[in-house]
């Protein structure tokens, strides 16, 4: 009777020191992640489309760019999060391998105003909607999006995901050489953040 009670401790001693070891390094991991906020950067870069790559000096160091090196990159800082909370103890856990999880996230771009407070063509005048002029390269790791191009309003229609980062491309030069001040106005569907205003330095562009 006493081997049987001392090998069922035994058993129960090792089934426990098991659950608490064997996935030490297995979690949990955080599965969402919320926009926390949007930095704003100028450079001067050229893309290329079939490899999907920029390229460029990155800092201005032009006294002035072309309209097509003008890379606006919005960098979306993110915070990741447990979308349900785990118990704090599995008698049984999983004791095979694991991998964390891609963070996912239900945040949505609910719309984008960019103006400038000088006139940029006939059409455009000072205050006016530039998102007519701009394409969008697109990086999502969540949704697999890797640097994709296309054009901001279509982009824009289809409420996406926040990304990890967009960089915002005229498409048209300005009717004048002169300095621009890009104003950014950004709307989601979040938890934390609903609305940014981002602005950009002065930027010489030629025609």
């Amino acid at each position: 009777m006493t081997k049987k009670v001392s090998f069922i401790f035994f058993a129960t001693s090792l089934i426990v020191l098991i659950s608490i070891f064997s996935c030490t390094d297995c979690g949990p991991f955080a599965d969402k992640y919320k926009l926390k906020k949007i930095i704003l950067d100028v450079s001067e870069l050229g893309f290329d489309e079939a490899s999907k790559t920029l390229s460029g000096p990155g800092a201005i160091v032009s006294d002035s760019m072309s309209f097509d090196s003008l890379d606006i990159n919005l960098f979306f800082q993110s915070e990741h999060f447990f979308s349900v909370v785990s118990p704090a103890f599995e008698f049984f856990p999983s004791l095979n391998a694991c991998s964390p999880p891609d963070p996912t996230t239900d945040e949505v771009i609910t719309g984008m105003k960019i103006f400038t407070q000088v006139s940029f063509d006939a059409n455009h005048s000072a205050g006016s909607s530039l998102v007519d002029l701009f394409d969008v390269i697109v990086d999502n790791a969540a949704e697999s999006i890797r640097f994709e191009k296309v054009d901001l309003g279509a982009y824009l229609s289809t409420n996406p995901k926040v990304p990890n980062e967009l960089h915002l491309r005229l498409k048209t030069p300005p009717a004048q050489s002169r300095e621009y001040e890009f104003t950014i106005e950004y709307t989601q569907d979040g938890i934390d953040v609903s609305a940014l205003t981002l602005q950009t330095e002065k930027v010489l562009i030629h025609n």
